[in-house]
């Protein structure tokens, strides 16, 4: 059988590279993805059993996430076998590239007595393999694995492309997997998430809105949120997403939203926009507690200070209508001390004065 030439290399490889690229951008998850990965590489280039590893990080091994064979050809026990296993690092050919961090190529499975699936791969017909690490800033994220009846000493190119692959595959798993995350950030965070859009409406609404407001997302999606908003606080509501929509970041921006059951509940903004998108991405807390608790305060506040104010009031007339009588009281005992008195007399005399002194004194001082 005639070898393909060399530019007949480089066009399939390519077609396996776009059929790689295609594959991920046209599925929702890695695990949908795999299996037409697999069957585009191995049928491009001949090869006729391919495996997708993915490290579960708990378990510290490696997990099959799809193993194809061509149905009426070789690679039926080793898939039953390998969807199966779990690799330990060093473990298997997988696990040797794995732990390793490095292509490996087996030309002679028959020999690798260490591996779990040598005995099975030859019973199948498959003579050789391939393992390439799939890795993501220094990270390896998983495994692909290759059998075929004789796959070639990989060259350069063919080490280049499984490399793109695996960058590929890595670099959509990491994708996903950070999209996964901030969905579950979003679905199960306490404080009230949402998406909207310049023209007033919200798009996407996480359950702490049901929770708060009473609405389902149908029905806080299906109107211009402003008519959700407390009538006096409409205004500095648009004014302020008209301020996001132009660039500026909201922060602690608050406003009324109306309960479904009529009862309205203080909301504390953070709003950012991203201009290209024609999004802004915000959170809001109910702080309707805190302001209520405000409010109580600054009325207890105020309440003391008027009873302050209505007791400086009350001693500064005591003390002017104490002043004038107690004037005479004092004039009056300055009066009696000048005429005879007994011992006695005279000290109650001086009593009293003194302690008309000294109250007038007080009462000026107030």
């Amino acid at each position: 059988m005639a070898q393909p030439l060399p530019e007949d290399n480089a066009v399939r490889r390519l077609h396996a590279e776009y059929a790689t690229v295609r594959a991920l951008a046209e599925s929702g998850s890695l695990s949908e993805a795999a299996p037409r990965v697999l069957q585009a590489v191995c049928e491009t280039l001949g090869w006729s059993f391919g495996v997708l590893w993915r490290v579960d990080a708990a378990a510290s091994v490696l997990r099959c996430i799809h193993a194809w064979h061509d149905p009426s050809g070789p690679g039926r026990d080793l898939a039953v076998r390998t969807r199966e296993a779990a690799l330990k690092q060093g473990e298997g050919f997988a696990g040797r590239a794995w732990s390793s961090s490095e292509p490996l190529w087996i030309p002679d499975v028959g020999r690798e007595t260490d591996s779990l699936s040598s005995a099975v791969a030859e019973r199948d017909g498959l003579h050789t393999a391939l393992a390439v690490p799939i890795l993501l800033h220094g990270r390896i994220l998983g495994v692909l694995e290759f059998f075929s009846a004789a796959i070639p000493q990989p060259d350069i190119g063919l080490l280049e492309m499984l490399d793109t692959i695996a960058s590929q595959i890595g670099q959509f798993a990491e994708h996903k997997r950070t999209e996964e995350e901030l969905a579950t950030l979003f679905e199960t965070s306490r404080d009230m998430m949402c998406i909207a859009n310049f023209d007033g409406y919200l798009l996407r609404v996480n359950p702490a809105w049901e929770e708060t407001l009473g609405y389902t997302a149908e029905e806080l999606t299906s109107r211009p949120y402003v008519e959700f908003v407390h009538p006096d606080d409409r205004e500095a509501t648009v004014a302020e997403k008209e301020s996001v929509s132009g660039g500026q970041v909201a922060l602690l921006f608050e406003n009324r939203y109306r309960r479904k059951d009529g009862e309205y509940r203080w909301l504390s903004w953070n709003a950012i926009p991203v201009t290209k998108e024609g999004r802004i991405y915000a959170t809001a807390r109910d702080v309707t507690e805190q302001k209520l608790a405000a409010l109580e305060l600054r009325e207890a506040k105020d309440a003391a200070d008027s009873a302050n104010r209505a007791k400086s009031d009350f001693l500064a007339n005591m003390s002017h209508e104490i002043r004038t009588p107690m004037n005479a009281v004092i004039g009056m005992a300055e009066l009696l001390q000048d005429t005879p008195l007994s011992r006695d007399q005279r000290e109650y005399v001086d009593t009293l004065s003194s302690a008309a002194e000294s109250l007038l004194d007080r009462k000026s001082v107030v």
